[in-house]
């Protein structure tokens, strides 16, 4: 369980790792986009909801 509903990733995203120093194949390699995406401010939390559907939207705008 995790209190995060999700995440909004962007193009900014990677960039606020580097400037905060985090070295983001060190997460990816560890599987804890949780903490880097914690840590850049882009998790999208909202507590406990007891739920685990793992569903997965992708919105690709150009």
């Amino acid at each position: 369980p995790t209190d995060a509903a999700g995440a909004i990733v962007d193009e900014h995203t990677l960039n606020a790792g580097l400037k905060k120093g985090l070295n983001i194949n060190d997460f990816l390699r560890n599987n804890d986009s949780y903490n880097f995406l914690k840590r850049t401010g882009n998790l999208l939390t909202t507590g406990q909801l007891n739920t685990n559907v793992m569903d997965m939207v992708i919105i690709l705008q150009k």
